[in-house]
């Protein structure tokens, strides 16, 4: 307990998912969270929870690929609490599977542009407000995809790829401003995105989808957002000072394949 006392965070993301597990992770060690997102009711409901248990929470509606909305997020953070210590960059979608020479234009700007654009402006807007302060810790969700390609993951891949360049690249830039950037790469999570092509496909083809990609993974079952959301906190926390630009799967062995 109090592993972010006194500090304040941003989850875009955050009220489903890898990004609520990691809300109520943060209010229970004592963060302020800023929870953003464009799903409002699943946002406003997760905040009422964390309120009603004692806990120092604000939903905002936010797209991750509009500057202004992101920049609210940060400046919302820094009036209810004082300051911007912690900004997880979370938000993120998939996409039907599709090689990539059938990919639309449409899906390949939808998909990089929530993914990697997003994170690109999480940072922008996050850095002004951490630099007044001394510093802080940017964690972006990348994915196993960010550092393996499998078939028909066309955008996705690309885009979760990106991420990782785009992590690297911030934590160079601000190692020696306090600030630090690290990414996370999750595996197959039992989470909305994993299941949202349901009503595109057939439940025999989803299913089917579904044990290919845990044939990928040794430890061959779903991963709980609550079995992600500890090393995000290991990383907004100050356990983690000498850490920056670092590549953290937790993906129950995929990426050692």
């Amino acid at each position: 307990m109090g592993r972010l006392q006194g500090k304040s965070a941003v989850i875009t993301g955050g009220s489903r998912g890898i990004g609520a597990a990691t809300a109520r992770l943060f209010v229970k060690e004592g963060a302020g969270v800023v929870i953003a997102d464009i799903l409002e009711e699943d946002g406003k409901l997760l905040a009422d929870e964390l309120k009603a248990a004692g806990g120092k929470t604000e939903f905002v509606r936010c797209d991750v690929t509009k500057s202004d909305e992101v920049k609210n997020i940060m400046t919302t953070a820094v009036r209810s609490f004082g300051k911007l210590d912690i900004l997880f960059n979370n938000a993120g979608i998939t996409q039907e599977p599709t090689d990539i020479a059938n990919c639309s234009e449409e899906t390949y700007d939808r998909v990089m542009s929530i993914n990697t654009k997003g994170c690109f402006l999480g940072i922008k807007h996050a850095v002004p407000e951490m630099l007044k302060t001394g510093g802080g810790s940017i964690i972006n969700t990348g994915s196993t995809m960010s550092v393996v390609a499998i078939p028909y993951a066309s955008a996705y891949c690309v885009s979760k790829h990106a991420v990782v360049g785009l992590t690297r690249l911030a934590a160079l830039d601000y190692a020696d401003k306090g600030i630090r950037v690290n990414v996370i790469l999750p595996g197959v999570v039992d989470t909305p995105i994993h299941h949202q092509f349901g009503q595109e496909i057939s439940p025999e083809e989803l299913e089917a989808n579904m044990k290919e990609l845990l044939s990928r993974q040794p430890i061959s079952r779903m991963i709980s957002p609550d079995e992600i959301s500890p090393m995000v906190l290991f990383l907004a926390s100050d356990e983690s000072c000498m850490c920056t630009g670092g590549i953290y799967p937790v993906d129950g062995g995929w990426t050692t394949i």
